[in-house]
C-alpha cells in the first residue's frame, strides 16, 4: 500500500513539477480566509446574542462534542473487539 502511495506521488510530481507546494499554498490560504470568516461570524452572533447566551451556546457546544467524541470511541473499541474475536474464530 505504501509503495502504491509512493508511486502515485512520484507520477503526480513527474506530470505536475510543485504540485504539492501548490496544493501546500492553497490549503494555507483557505486556511487562513476561513478562520478569518469564522472569527468574524462569532463576533457577530456574540454581539446579537450578548454574553450569556452565547456563552450557554458554547458550553453546549463543548457538552456535545465531548459526548460525540467519547460515543466514537466506545463504538470503535467494541468493532475492534468484535473484529479481533471474528478473527480468532
Amino acid at each position: 500500500m505504501l509503495n502504491m502511495s509512493k508511486d502515485i506521488m512520484i507520477k503526480l510530481d513527474t506530470k505536475f513539477p510543485n504540485f504539492r507546494a501548490s496544493v501546500s499554498e492553497k490549503y494555507k490560504q483557505a486556511s487562513t480566509f476561513l478562520i478569518e470568516k469564522k472569527d468574524q461570524l462569532i463576533s457577530i452572533v456574540k454581539e446579537k446574542l450578548g454574553d450569556e447566551k452565547s456563552n450557554k451556546i458554547s458550553e453546549y457546544y463543548e457538552n456535545a462534542k465531548g459526548s460525540v467524541s467519547d460515543t466514537y470511541d466506545r463504538a470503535k473499541e467494541k468493532v475492534k473487539n468484535w473484529y479481533e474475536e471474528f478473527r480468532e474464530n
